[in-house]
């Protein structure tokens, strides 16, 4: 029946008013009045997968019908309704374990993916995880667009046969994919950059066995390289412990996605330290310290022993610490047991030998003139006179601190300066700039909200970084104490080795998410601020020339006169 527009049911007057309208029956009267057909009537199996093809709700029995509806209008089951119940607290530590899991599957997607080659080179890589809203094709491929952009990449479709299709991904460069960060498939511990010597007499041979005499694909301008070690540990991960040489172009800011050189070693390489001229590098395994030269690494001959073990530094335990000064003719190695050990570079004469510097040394580093050495650890930062081979300072925390890193540099004025990165309770990190006259602090700049886990000094003194347990890379000023650079989640996890260029351009940072990371220091303009004396000068001026103009125009005189 149609009234006011709208049709209606015409009800039997056989059925009293009160049941035109439904009631759904109480939880208790419905649980014992309704009766589900057996399931062994409803297979499974043949239920239709297509969604057009599934029976409409009403062609069902009535029982099961009824029941169904019921379900659906009840709001109480909905997850919406379950989530809205909740109070703020269960929600945010929701959100807390759902971003974690997020994290720590694309931690272990990018672990486990990588597929290799029977060379051990990876064919394939897992890139990341992307949100979408919905699952048209549009959508994904926007999305995959996005994804590849911020690594310079691109899509193209080849087509075999009728149905096969692949993505090849394009990216600039030859000898492998490039971009500003790279994975390379093991956990990296170290980071350091290697002499440019020994990168330019690796591409001079490559020349000279190249049959059209015509220099390899790096330019003078791109010969740079960096040393990255680390892997799975002793463990039955499948993660092998290696040392793997990456080249840098400088020219398009880029990490080649497949090293140079790459050796599989027999320990953990946990720290490591290049030497600044000869073609060594020192790595500290679990229980001794071994050297490895650059040649061997990036061209090595079968059957040939890729490691020589330092006998000095052989079964001592695990080294935390390595350190050369900056002529290279001293190597100190700090250890586990607390033991600090300083040596002639390379006849390994012993220097100090202190067995009792510290609980455990975390820390080293050489002053810019190779005069002093600081060690690090709890609970005191100690500063050693090399040549007297005694120690002639301790620089003690205060309040809450915690000393985690230790650096060398040099200011604008030419002085040397000493920066020390620490750790607090409650504040966050802080850089304490020390004296290195009279050993006192000179000033401390708080990094509020910052966990730093690796922390390093730039070649030409200018900029600081850090890196943090959230992953993150802060670059800030040595003169302003300022924030210069900030690049957020650099990392999936904490920053495990920050390393400058040698020319102070680009910053590399590693972390245990097995990616490496190049970062370019921006540039940016110098804002200097107002100069009182200038200001004071340019007043004084002012009233001069005030002065005299009065007394031209007789103003000055006249009111002398009248009083």
């Amino acid at each position: 029946k149609k009234i006011n527009g709208k049709y209606y049911k015409k009800v039997s007057s056989s059925v009293p008013e009160t049941n035109i309208y439904y009631f759904p029956p109480k939880p208790d009267e419905r649980k014992d009045k309704r009766k589900s057909p057996p399931i062994h009537e409803t297979d499974i199996d043949d239920l239709p997968s297509d969604r057009g093809s599934k029976k409409d709700i009403m062609d069902y029995p009535a029982n099961q019908s009824d029941e169904k509806f019921e379900d659906l209008m009840n709001q109480h089951q909905s997850i919406v309704h379950a989530l809205f119940k909740q109070d703020d607290k269960v929600k945010n530590e929701y959100r807390i374990r759902l971003n974690d899991s997020i994290d720590a599957s694309r931690f272990l997607l990018r672990q486990g993916l990588p597929f290799r080659g029977h060379g051990g080179a990876i064919k394939e890589r897992f890139i990341g995880v992307v949100h979408v809203k919905e699952t048209s094709s549009l959508t994904l491929k926007s999305a995959i667009d996005d994804l590849f952009a911020r690594d310079r990449m691109s899509i193209t479709l080849q087509r075999e046969g009728r149905e096969t299709w692949h993505i090849k991904l394009a990216r600039e460069g030859e000898g492998g994919a490039m971009a500003n960060t790279q994975t390379y498939g093991f956990p990296i511990y170290a980071a350091d950059w290697i002499p440019e010597e020994t990168v330019r007499s690796k591409i001079d041979k490559d020349k000279e066995n190249s049959e059209d005499g015509i220099e390899p694909s790096s330019s003078l301008a791109s010969r740079s390289c960096i040393a990255l070690a680390g892997g799975g540990g002793e463990g039955r991960s499948g993660i092998p412990n290696v040392i793997v040489i990456c080249r840098v172009d400088l020219e398009t800011n880029s990490l080649l996605e497949q090293p140079v050189g790459r050796v599989v070693v027999s320990g953990l390489p946990y720290r490591m330290a290049a030497h600044p001229r000869e073609g060594a590098l020192i790595c500290a395994l679990p229980e001794s310290c071994k050297r490895f030269d650059w040649e061997n690494i990036m061209r090595p001959r079968e059957g040939e022993e890729l490691e020589e073990v330092i006998n000095e530094l052989e079964d001592v335990g695990q080294q935390l610490a390595l350190e050369f000064n900056q002529e290279g003719s001293v190597l100190a190695a700090g250890g586990e047991d607390g033991t600090l050990r300083i040596f002639e570079w390379p006849s390994m004469k012993t220097i100090l030998n202190e067995s009792n510097a510290h609980g455990e040394v975390k820390n080293l580093t050489f002053s810019e003139s190779g005069k002093f050495l600081v060690s690090l650890g709890g609970p005191l930062c100690r500063v050693w006179d090399v040549n007297a081979s005694t120690a002639v300072a301790s620089l003690s925390k205060e309040k809450d601190e915690l000393f985690a890193s230790c650096r060398f540099s040099v200011d604008n004025s030419g002085d040397e300066v000493l920066y020390i990165a620490a750790k607090t309770v409650e504040r966050g990190g802080s850089i304490i700039t020390w004296d290195t006259t009279s050993w006192k602090r000179k000033q401390s700049k708080l990094l509020k909200n910052y966990s730093i886990t690796a922390f390093n000094v730039s070649p030409d003194g200018k900029f600081l970084a850090f890196g943090t347990l959230e992953g993150d890379v802060l670059i800030i000023s040595s003169t302003k104490m300022k924030t210069h650079q900030f690049v957020k989640k650099a990392h999936l996890g904490l920053v495990t080795a920050l390393t400058f260029s040698p020319d102070s351009r680009c910053l590399v940072s590693v972390s245990f998410d097995s990616r490496a990371k190049l970062s370019v220091i921006e540039q940016k303009p110098e804002t200097h601020g107002i100069n009182w004396l200038v200001v004071f000068l340019l007043f004084v001026l002012l009233v001069v020339v005030s002065y005299y103009f009065l007394m031209v125009e007789g103003i000055i005189v006249k009111n002398i006169a009248s009083k």
